[in-house]
């Protein structure tokens, strides 16, 4: 099964780092970086064109994508919620808030992940992997409290 949400998740973060091509060249450069699996240099490219346009749904995105490869989830979380706060685009807002999702799961904070999913849902209701990332954390976060409740016993 965890197999299946690293299916799921990589999916949607690998096809958000190539939104911004027609960027500047900072953000041309992140990507080449991201896409040589180079995520700290990728990192500090972004947040070297983030600063010409601190309102891009595309570069918090990518942003969003390197941080969460490093392992660093809810700085990820923080620029995916950026993300889907800048796009009217409900595609853009769902990919945004699936990743949000994504990286509030791996953070462990399940209650806010299920919520970015549901939101992820609402703008793209078709969308199977997010209703099975939705369900998986749904699940965990059944267990969470379970195990709170055991622990209070």
């Amino acid at each position: 099964m965890k197999k299946q949400l690293f299916i799921v998740i990589s999916l949607f973060l690998c096809g958000g780092v190539m939104m911004a091509n027609n960027a500047n060249p900072d953000i041309r450069s992140g990507n080449a970086k991201y896409n040589d699996k180079e995520y700290t240099q990728a990192e500090i490219e972004y947040r070297k064109g983030i600063q010409a346009d601190k309102q891009s749904e595309e570069r918090s995105n990518n942003l969003g994508n390197s941080l969460y490869q490093q392992g660093k989830y809810k700085a990820a979380a923080a620029e995916f919620e950026k993300a889907a706060k800048l796009t009217d685009n409900k595609d853009k807002k769902a990919s945004a808030y699936h990743n949000l999702g994504n990286s509030l799961y791996k953070a462990e904070d399940f209650g806010s992940s299920v919520d970015a999913y549901k939101n992820a849902l609402k703008n793209n209701p078709k969308d199977e992997q997010t209703r099975f990332n939705l369900e998986l954390a749904k699940q965990k976060l059944q267990q969470q409290q379970q195990n709170q409740d055991q622990n209070k016993d």
